[in-house]
């Protein structure tokens, strides 16, 4: 019983952290405004989330924000996008406890310059 409260407790925890940053990830820019994208080239839509109805709770604010914010500049990476345009930002409250448990934005990834 002890090993499984153990793994409870890590599991937990684990949640409270924002998604990490893969490597090239770094590089994609966050735009917000439909001008700074007018000469690049569209690539795809991306999503980036974080957190559920059991870790969102345990976890700060701004690690939901953080790793949606990291998650969609992976997802920007991974097309071969170096600026993503931010279209829409949605934060789910938890029923419970009432505070934010999910934070997700969507956009547009584009690949500008060079």
């Amino acid at each position: 019983m002890k090993k499984v409260m153990a793994v409870c407790c890590v599991a937990v925890l684990a949640g409270c952290a924002a998604n990490p940053l893969n490597k090239g990830a770094e590089r994609v820019e966050i735009m917000t405004a439909t001008k700074e994208v007018k000469k690049c080239v569209y690539v795809g839509d991306v999503l980036g989330s974080q957190g559920n109805r059991f870790s969102g709770t345990f976890t700060a604010n701004e690690n939901l924000l953080l790793g949606a914010r990291n998650a969609i500049k992976n997802d920007a990476a991974r097309l071969g996008a170096n600026a993503v345009l931010v279209q829409q930002q949605q934060n789910s409250q938890h029923e419970l406890s009432g505070g934010t448990a999910n934070s997700t934005l969507i956009g547009k990834a584009y690949k500008c310059g060079q």
